[in-house]
């Protein structure tokens, strides 16, 4: 449960109006703008803010996941897990937040087993569990497939 309170339920005011936390978190709305020259070393990159943050969090988050073969992926999957919480919450969107997974290939092949277990979710599935996709099997299987198809746009752009 904690995990969708986090994720979906936090609210923000943008032009008077309530929106949730998760539809408006581009990383120029949500980074101070304090960080914005920090970032320029990343301009080069498809994804500067989602790399800076995934280096800023890296050296907190060592002691839970030392290896950083094993962050790199584990930050991947909650992107790619995180954009499907996203088009659950816009279910008739099919562009999710672009994630650092449609570059960096290492993560392709735990993404394909993500997908796979996904594909066979039923209401034991931890997602599902935890509270996300308003626990309905269905909901998750149309996130799930839109983000297949939005990952492979964004993995072919990547590679360009």
């Amino acid at each position: 449960m904690h995990l969708r309170a986090a994720l979906q339920d936090p609210m923000v005011r943008h032009h008077d109006e309530r929106v949730r936390v998760l539809n408006d978190m581009a990383a120029s709305k949500i980074l101070p703008k304090s960080h914005f020259s920090e970032m320029d070393a990343y301009a080069e990159h498809f994804t500067p803010g989602n790399n800076y943050l995934h280096d800023t969090l890296r050296e907190i988050l060592r002691s839970v996941i030392p290896s950083d073969d094993k962050y790199d992926l584990t930050f991947d999957l909650f992107e790619y897990a995180l954009g499907m919480v996203y088009l659950d919450m816009n279910p008739t969107r099919t562009w999710s937040p672009p994630g650092a997974f449609g570059w960096r290939s290492g993560s392709w092949p735990a993404i394909d087993e993500l997908n796979s277990e996904l594909g066979h979710a039923d209401e034991s599935s931890p997602m599902l569990a935890a509270g996300l996709f308003g626990r309905d099997p269905k909901r998750l299987q149309s996130a799930l497939e839109r983000q297949q198809a939005f990952a492979q746009t964004w993995i072919r752009e990547c590679q360009r």
